[in-house]
């Protein structure tokens, strides 16, 4: 370093070359000298050493104004902006006389010949990219700045080290800032930030570093002397710049915009490690494991295991970006997710940043891109709506899903799945379903390797793992965004809300890739199969064993009614216990499941066994009537009195008949009745004074007795009479057996295919 006026020996700039390359074991990211040629830089300070003509060593006075003033932020300027002459933005905002300090070394050989500024029109472009922190000049004016730097200031600023932190893509990031850069970041964007004038002098005599900086609150400024609206305006616009390192997106550092590319690409991997619990409709519990990673070239500095608690502005890592996932389908309160194990936050820093790893920031040689990665243990429990229609075959999904925040929308980050690589399970053997291929070594599961690894942990009494997916969906950001009515046109609180959305989608607009109102989310589907062997013991087989037990009613005699109805009912009592019991173990639902439905039909099959038996015992009740009847007539035809007698009743029933008829003749027919004697051995009929009354029957019956017998109605009567009776002797001899061989086994395998095996997968 030299006092205005001197020059620079050869020596002083290659001390000032091997100084900066002895610092890159403290600051790795020195190695950004290969694209600052430290060789270039002392030629163009120390001049060729051939040639027509030689350059100066030393720069314009006037140029001392570039180094040592703050450089000026000129309102309204954005990257669009177009200026009306060449030079135009460069006057404004080169403080002092730095801009004709800067054409005077333009000149011919001057320090900057042949440099691009040396085109105010570049020069003016250059002065655009203020606006976004990210000013990238030639390395011509960076050697020029740092020459005068060292010529014009007690303590140099515009050093080797903070130029390529600083001015030389990609930039660093401010909590890795040594003093000297905060001074230079102070000194040419400052103004941006709202800091005065000599805020870049305050700070290299407070010797300020960029971990220091980034702890400041505004109290901090104020110390400094600044005024509380300057330390207001300076904290605010400081913590938003500071933000751009925790934003989300895919950036390129190269560029010299600093813009969004696209959204960053996050892959997830989740290891289903144990399912607690499921308890419908309410809700079900697993504990699983976390890895989410994705590449961030903004990363420069080497992180491991940085976890939540570690709040320390000082320390890179805590600026990086991370995903704050949501869980939308996660209970809360008392029963909200619980991180069991923090793994934390890891880098690995790339090759573009690490050049060849030696700083041994790289784990992954080759690796071009840094990368980052979260790991996490957690337990949650999930909301969950199972049908119970298959019970107790039933097969479920369980969902959850991961989502990013509401302001990291699509077009900032979003889930990347492959086939199988999201999804992974820990396992004992005793809990992995059908689906899963069992053997001696359960690290294989549909041909996929690494799928399935065993675990200690304790397994599901209840449900067996069958398979674990995953797919990445996009989500409405807010549904209420989309509600479009006239009625909230004249609604006050939704005319504000339509205006916030309305700036925010321009912006989004303006500064990136286009605005999103949509947010990127990952769903994991958890199939599980119910254990049955539970409910087929203690319910299918057991009631079995009651129904087949009613076939005993079968073997009792009709006589027996009171037996056989005894047997069946209480059966029947025993199969509503079961229904009485699965009512309470299940869960209010709209339909009915498979188990009660086998074991609804189950009691209508003992009902129905009931009912036979009642009709059984009546048919052989009758058949026996019918057995002494024919008996009876039997013995009367082989009675040589009983034709006459039989003669003489029917003629005296037929006459009663006729005399309630026609009650004119009843004393003709009382007459005749007189005259009839009991000597042939019939009985008297006793025929009452005055007309008797007529009920239906009797009608009916006189009308029978004198109807056609040749019409259909009295031959159909009479043909079902036969067959009646002949049905009745049927069901009293052969009833039980039809029942308890055909009718009955039918039913109850009816019953139990339909209500078991029929729909099933």
């Amino acid at each position: 370093r030299m006092r205005p006026g001197g020059c620079l020996s050869v020596a002083c700039v290659l001390m000032l070359a091997f100084s900066a390359v002895a610092a890159g074991h403290q600051r790795p990211w020195l190695r950004h000298l290969r694209d600052f040629n430290l060789g270039a830089l002392a030629r163009r300070l120390q001049g060729t050493g051939g040639g027509a003509h030689h350059r100066r060593l030393t720069v314009d006075a006037r140029s001392c104004d570039c180094v040592q003033l703050s450089w000026r932020a000129v309102p309204g300027l954005t990257r669009n902006a177009t200026t009306e002459s060449a030079g135009h933005l460069a006057r404004q905002i080169l403080p002092g006389s730095c801009l004709p300090g800067l054409q005077a070394d333009c000149v011919f050989g001057g320090q900057l010949e042949g440099a691009p500024e040396c085109d105010l029109g570049i020069l003016d472009g250059e002065m655009l990219s203020l606006v976004v922190f990210r000013f990238f000049p030639s390395d011509a004016l960076m050697a020029w700045l740092v020459s005068a730097s060292g010529q014009c200031q007690e303590v140099p600023v515009f050093t080797a080290e903070s130029t390529i932190a600083l001015l030389q893509t990609p930039p660093q990031a401010i909590p890795i800032l040594s003093p000297e850069a905060v001074a230079l970041f102070l000194t040419v964007y400052g103004a941006w930030l709202g800091t005065p004038d000599d805020a870049h002098n305050t700070f290299l005599r407070a010797h300020i570093s960029g971990p220091q900086w980034a702890t400041f609150a505004e109290s901090d400024y104020v110390e400094l002397g600044f005024s509380k609206g300057q330390a207001f305006t300076a904290h605010a616009l400081f913590q938003d710049y500071l933000g751009r390192f925790s934003e989300a997106g895919e950036f390129d550092p190269e560029l010299e915009t600093g813009l969004r590319l696209g959204p960053v690409q996050v892959h997830p991997q989740v290891i289903l490690e144990r399912l607690i619990d499921v308890q419908a409709p309410s809700y079900f519990e697993i504990e699983y494991y976390v890895n989410l990673g994705w590449e961030d070239r903004r990363i420069f500095t080497r992180c491991e295991g940085i976890t939540a608690d570690k709040t320390d502005p000082t320390d890179p890592c805590f600026h990086y970006w991370k995903p704050d996932l949501q869980l939308p389908d996660a209970l809360l309160n008392d029963d909200a997710p619980v991180i069991v194990q923090d793994f934390g936050f890891t880098t690995h820093v790339g090759t573009e940043q690490d050049p060849g790893g030696a700083a041994g920031q790289n784990l992954f040689a080759g690796h071009q891109r840094s990368i980052a990665y979260v790991q996490y243990r957690q337990r949650a429990k999930f909301l969950v709506g199972l049908d119970y229609n298959l019970l107790p075959f039933d097969k479920h999904k369980l969902n959850f899903t991961l989502r990013f925040p509401a302001h990291d929308t699509a077009n900032k980050a979003c889930f990347a799945i492959g086939e199988r690589n999201a999804t992974a399970v820990e396992l004992p053997d005793l809990q992995l379903g059908n689906g899963w291929k069992q053997g001696d070594a359960p690290a294989v599961w549909s041909g996929e390797p690494d799928q399935v690894r065993w675990s200690p942990r304790p397994a599901n009494q209840l449900w067996d793992i069958i398979d674990f997916t995953a797919h990445a969906t996009q989500s409405p950001r807010d549904r209420i965004f989309e509600l479009q009515s006239t009625v909230n046109q004249t609604d006050p609180v939704m005319m504000l809300r339509n205006m916030l959305i309305a700036e925010e989608q321009n912006w989004h607009a303006e500064f990136f890739t286009g605005g999103s109102s949509t947010v990127c989310q990952v769903t994991f589907s958890i199939t599980i199969a119910r254990r049955n062997l539970y409910h087929i013991v203690n319910y299918i087989v057991i009631q079995l064993v009651l129904v087949t037990l009613s076939w005993c009613t079968f073997f009792i005699h009709p006589d027996a009614l009171d037996a056989r109805l005894g047997i069946a009912l209480t059966l029947l009592l025993a199969i509503n216990v079961f229904q009485i019991v699965l009512v309470d173990k299940m869960p209010e639902t709209g339909s009915l499941s498979r188990l009660q439905w086998f074991t609804i039909l189950n009691t209508v099959l003992l009902a129905l066994m009931a009912a036979e038996s009642i009709v059984v015992s009546h048919c052989y009740e009758a058949a026996v009537k019918l057995k002494q009847l024919a008996a009876r007539l039997k013995q009367v035809q082989n009675n040589p009195r009983a034709k006459t007698a039989a003669r003489k009743v029917q003629r005296a029933f037929r006459n009663a008949r006729v005399r309630r008829a026609q009650p004119s003749l009843t004393d003709r027919h009382t007459n005749s009745s007189r005259r009839t004697g009991a000597a042939d051995g019939a009985a008297v009929v006793k025929i009452c004074d005055g007309p008797p009354p007529m009920d239906f029957g009797d009608i009916s019956e006189l009308v029978f007795s004198t109807a056609d017998r040749s019409s259909g109605w009295y031959r159909a009567r009479k043909r079902w009479g036969r067959r009646r009776l002949r049905l009745i002797g049927a069901v009293a001899a052969y009833g039980d057996l039809v029942s308890a061989t055909l009718v009955f086994p039918a039913m109850l395998f009816g019953f139990a295919y339909f209500s078991i095996v029929a729909g099933r997968d």
